[in-house]
């Protein structure tokens, strides 16, 4: 009867001692800057370095991508690491780089974020703005923006990627 009671008030214990689950992933919010979400994912235990399933983007990868500098600043205060890599070999600057998120890549850089770093294919973070526009390169952005469902702003970008080669160059 003690065993009994025992595991029982044991079991009781632990249900009650766990954490709650976020009500939003750590990714989305960090794509969204949602500070609130990205604490709560944090204070569940929620792995800062964990990847997401389909591509292998870190959390911090994602706020580099959507331009989130303030996510970002927590993710790495918390322990984020700069040299992740996703499936493509790419790390949170060659996002931020290439979705031209001037602000985000100044911050990394700060951090110390490696401007030689290469992805798969040998590219730098430079070597992914350094071409220059052309319709080719306008439809792999509309492609990469369907297939991460998100709007893009070509334009901006098609403006922004000299400035942001040049900010990469004057780092490396």
């Amino acid at each position: 009867m003690k065993n009994i009671l025992f595991t029982l008030l044991s079991a009781i214990l632990l249900v009650g001692c766990t954490r709650p689950k976020p009500a939003v992933d750590i990714w989305t919010a960090a794509a969204k800057g949602d500070m609130p979400h990205i604490k709560q994912n944090l204070d569940a235990g929620t792995d800062i370095n964990a990847r997401d399933a389909a591509g292998g983007s870190t959390p911090l990868m994602v706020a580099a991508l959507f331009g989130q500098t303030e996510a970002a600043q927590l993710l790495i205060q918390k322990g984020a690491k700069l040299d992740a890599r996703n499936n493509d070999g790419a790390t949170a600057l060659h996002l931020a780089a290439f979705f031209c998120q001037r602000e985000t890549a100044e911050f990394l850089l700060a951090k110390g974020a490696d401007v030689t770093a290469k992805n798969h294919r040998g590219e730098t973070p430079l070597d992914t703005v350094a071409a220059p526009w052309s319709p080719d390169l306008q439809n792999i952005y509309v492609y990469i923006a369907g297939y991460l469902h998100i709007t893009l702003d070509i334009q901006k970008i098609k403006n922004s990627r000299p400035d942001m080669a040049d900010l990469l160059r004057k780092a490396g």
